[in-house]
């Protein structure tokens, strides 16, 4: 049987209309009917999201069609290197800014630092941060590897510091100084708003497409926590909204500092609050789904999640502690965060666990 009576009969089975099947995965009503009548073939990525959607596997799917085991075939190639043009098209984009600030610099906007700051340290490179971050969380080709992309965007604010201004340093004094590590974070900062921005939209998108899928708990926890960390992370941008702010308002310096210390410590404790809430649900739902009692090994699958939200934690309430700035915290909390990220969530899963057993006869 080719995959086009499959789907239709895969869809039939689950009482969706073809509207509903094109909303789900992004395409027209025109677009289901063709496949179903075999007028075209849907791609690698359609033909997994239609075997989520009708809970069918891709084998049984795919068996015996060896026309579309080909397209899948030539598909799959052409997608994987849209897919790595696009992650380094947007990487090389940001290097690309950060090049062109160095060199305006030395070809003698350097001459006015306080301009150059603030033309490109509170807007060029903030912005350009928020933007780039903001399409890599959008992507899903990085499947979650972008957050590894936060520090790339720490160094760049970091040696922007080092090739201008402590370069021209150096130069004048004639002695070599070592980076200021410090300025990782300002550019953590910026990208982690973006990051989870993106994410919260793509994550939203994931929940909507499928309610049936078992990964439903985690986008709900990945909403609530990323939703709360956009906010914590919008403290800098409040900063400098109040900083231009001094311009048309009797506003000073103290006032500024007052309130960034006020703003961010009140959304850096209702971020993990509401984190450590959905944790706690999310992981509830692991235990008793299931979808999630099989075992990797000796240990059961739900319980390999726990760094998931360790790190989810680490790289949110960790960096909040520094960026707010929370003196008690900074010695503390942002090595400890990981370990608190996983409590929560560690005891949703143990009830979750204990009440399933307790409904199993």
């Amino acid at each position: 049987m080719e995959i086009g009576s499959k789907l239709r009969a895969a869809r039939q089975r689950c009482g969706l209309t073809q509207e509903q099947v094109g909303e789900a995965v992004h395409v027209s009503r025109q677009t289901i009917s063709n496949w179903e009548t075999g007028k075209s073939l849907p791609d690698v990525l359609s033909v997994i999201s239609l075997s989520d959607l009708y809970q069918v596997s891709l084998d049984e799917l795919l068996k015996g069609d060896e026309k579309m085991l080909r397209h899948i075939d030539e598909s799959t190639n052409t997608v994987k290197s849209r897919q790595r043009l696009g992650k380094l098209v947007q990487t090389l984009s940001f290097l690309v800014i950060w090049a062109v600030c160095v060199a305006v610099f030395w070809l003698g906007g350097g001459s006015d630092a306080m301009g150059f700051s603030i033309l490109v340290l509170y807007g060029v490179l903030p912005l350009s941060t928020f933007v780039v971050s903001l399409l890599m969380g959008l992507d899903t080709s990085w499947k979650e590897r972008q957050w590894g992309m936060v520090l790339y965007f720490g160094l760049a604010y970091m040696f922007m510091d080092y090739f201008t201004f402590s370069l021209a340093n150096m130069i004048s004094k004639g002695s070599p100084n070592l980076p200021t590590w410090e300025y990782i974070l300002y550019g953590m900062f910026y990208a982690m708003q973006g990051m989870c921005l993106g994410s919260v939209i793509r994550w939203g998108r994931a929940s909507r497409a499928n309610p049936n899928d078992r990964c439903r708990p985690l986008w709900t926890f990945g909403l609530v926590w990323g939703i709360s960390a956009v906010a914590l992370f919008s403290v800098p941008l409040l900063e400098w909204i109040a900083v231009f702010a001094q311009l048309v308002l009797p506003i000073g310096e103290v006032e500024i500092s007052a309130f960034r210390q006020g703003m961010g410590e009140l959304l850096f404790f209702v971020h993990c609050l509401l984190g450590a809430v959905a944790a706690l649900a999310a992981g509830v739902s692991l235990g008793a789904s299931p979808f999630w009692q099989e075992k990797r090994g000796s240990v059961p699958e739900k319980w390999l999640l726990l760094p998931l939200f360790g790190g989810a934690f680490f790289l949110s309430a960790g960096l909040g502690a520094w960026m707010v700035p929370l003196s008690w915290a900074r010695s503390l909390w942002p090595a400890s965060s990981l370990l608190w990220g996983m409590l929560p969530p560690a005891l949703g899963i143990a009830v979750g666990s204990f009440s399933r057993r307790r409904k199993t006869p």
